[in-house]
């Protein structure tokens, strides 16, 4: 280097690996823009972590390397995420006590349960498992929230998936094994499955089966009133208490159910 001679800065961090350089139309001294720029002046320099500019250019923080792994996993397509785990009730102490409540019911529904096999012993105890799950997500707060939500999605999938096993014996295990490893990833693609199977074996035995006909209207109702709060809990997620109401009304279904067990 020739003293009185400085070199170009755009040339000084060229040779600096991870760095981009982009033209701009910024001044030809280091100039602030915004919180979190570098600045240089006559009697000091600042350095802080965004973007800077040199001379007309921009200098721009490289991206940082990550695992291949990470990549892939990251670009999944939309319908193997998980799901949204947001919701926006219990807003009070009044309606966290109602959702409490009304998640109970799937306890109750799950110690009476007939368990004459150990599959609908199964299914009996993950009715349990929904009743608390569900209790523990709404009293819980913060980050811990997101991962009791999930947790209550799982357990309402691995229900559907108890109840098909101790409805039909004839279950392909291809079908089981594959929805016991999709319950982490895609729960309620899980349920939905599942759950179309249980409409089809009440339907089908309703018809055949004289006592099972009222438990089936029972079922019917609850499942479409549940369905329209489903949806509404999602449309209007200010509305107080339909969360709650659609536990009382997934609660009916679920124990009517129970009759195709006896």
């Amino acid at each position: 280097m020739i003293f009185g001679q400085q070199p170009s800065p755009s040339k000084v961090f060229k040779e600096l690996q991870g760095i981009h350089l982009v033209h701009s139309s910024k001044g030809d001294t280091f100039e602030e823009d915004g919180p979190g720029t570098l600045q240089c002046a006559g009697r000091g320099s600042q350095l802080r972590s965004a973007p800077v500019y040199v001379k007309g250019t921009q200098l721009l923080p490289a991206p940082q390397d990550q695992p291949i792994w990470k990549t892939a996993w990251e670009s999944r397509p939309p319908w193997f995420r998980l799901l949204d785990c947001e919701h926006n009730g219990d807003r009070n102490l009044l309606e966290t006590v109602v959702n409490v409540v009304t998640s109970l019911p799937f306890v109750v529904v799950g110690l009476q349960t007939p368990r004459k096999k150990p599959a609908a012993r199964m299914y009996g105890n993950s009715l349990i498992g929904v009743g608390m799950a569900s209790c523990f997500y709404h009293v819980s707060r913060g980050e811990a929230r997101k991962l009791f939500r999930f947790g209550d999605y799982a357990m309402i999938a691995t229900a559907a998936v108890c109840l098909t096993s101790a409805l039909r014996d004839d279950t392909p295990r291809a079908l089981m094994l594959a929805s016991a490893m999709f319950i982490p990833v895609q729960p309620m693609l899980v349920t939905v499955l599942h759950t179309g199977l249980m409409e089809a074996t009440f339907l089908r035995r309703a018809q055949t089966e004289p006592k099972l006909k009222r438990a089936h209207s029972l079922h019917t109702l609850s499942s479409v009133v549940g369905s329209a709060l489903f949806v509404a809990d999602d449309l209007y997620p200010n509305t107080p208490y339909i969360h709650a109401a659609w536990h009382l009304a997934a609660a009916l279904g679920v124990a009517t159910c129970t009759k195709l067990l006896e």
